[in-house]
């Protein structure tokens, strides 16, 4: 059996007002109530956008367009980029999400107002060996063909953008400093080929806290000009493995966003971008902690 710890919950209480009359005499007189004039309601406003899952994508699609006055757009989990350090290509996460259900998605959502930019993601790190984008970004002609399936694949489905969530190599420390220059170069290279057919060009990064602390690689203050949107994983401070920080790898339970590593993420990221173009993440989920175990499980 497991012992848990709960984190504790933030409680979010609604306060109402209420009206206190005094007792007024029988012989006073009585001042007549006026009639408050309900304020109109203030417009919801799209500032929610979020990543959908492949597992979950066609009702996780429903909710959206449901609730379409809050949802700027959405990050379909679908793409993985797979290859070697000689190239590289563009493959679906799931053979179920075929062109017909992706093209049916895209429309529903596109239709409610919604802007699609589907999540690429890189796979070339499995079984824990090294990514090999970086011998992707390092050369030009590799560069540039991986850019162009990017391009096409946007222009081809219809998407409003691309998303990347390239995360792999967030885990060699050692290796940034040889990695940076040309990943900001990719990146810098891909923006201009988006925004040439229309589309935007969204990057997923963890945190960064200066130009030399936290996942310092992904280079925010570089990338800014040629993005447009900026989104933090601020969230899984801690997992019970290890925290936000390739410093620190000790093991254990905690917050998960802790308002103040949190301000401290967001502090640097509007003084390096465009603030406008900033979408922090936030959790939506919390955790048990394991602090113990009796028996089998």
């Amino acid at each position: 059996m497991k012992q848990l710890k709960l984190p504790l919950a933030l409680l979010l209480t609604i306060a109402m007002a209420a009206l206190v009359v005094s007792p007024v005499g029988a012989n006073e007189d009585i001042t007549p109530i006026t009639e408050v004039e309900t304020p109109t309601a203030i417009p919801a406003l799209p500032v929610i956008t979020g990543w959908l899952p492949y597992w979950d994508d066609a009702p996780g699609t429903a909710t959206l367009v449901a609730n379409s006055d809050l949802i700027a757009e959405t990050m379909l989990f679908w793409w993985s980029t797979v290859g070697n350090t000689q190239s590289v290509s563009l493959k679906i996460k799931s053979s179920g999400t075929t062109l017909a259900k992706r093209t049916r998605l895209i429309g529903q959502l596109q239709a409610a107002g919604i802007l699609v930019l589907p999540t690429i993601t890189d796979s070339t790190c499995v079984n824990a060996s090294a990514s090999t984008l970086p011998a992707i970004f390092a050369s030009d002609q590799k560069r540039a063909n991986y850019i162009a399936q990017i391009v096409q694949l946007s222009a081809s489905e219809n998407y409003d953008g691309i998303d990347l969530d390239l995360e792999c190599f967030m885990y060699e420390s050692r290796l940034w400093s040889s990695y940076q220059a040309n990943w900001v170069k990719f990146v810098a290279e891909l923006g201009i080929a988006l925004r040439a057919q229309g589309d935007l060009l969204s990057v997923t990064t963890p945190p960064i806290y200066s130009d030399t602390t936290g996942y310092w690689v992904y280079s925010w203050k570089q990338l800014g000009p040629h993005v447009d949107r900026l989104r933090i994983m601020a969230y899984d401070y801690s997992t019970g493995q290890s925290r936000w920080n390739p410093a620190v790898k000790s093991q254990g339970d905690g917050a998960i966003a802790p308002m103040q590593w949190v301000q401290r993420i967001v502090d640097y990221a509007v003084s390096v971008v465009d603030p406008a173009k900033v979408w922090l993440g936030v959790p939506a989920y919390g955790r048990n902690w394991v602090t113990g175990v009796t028996g089998s499980c």
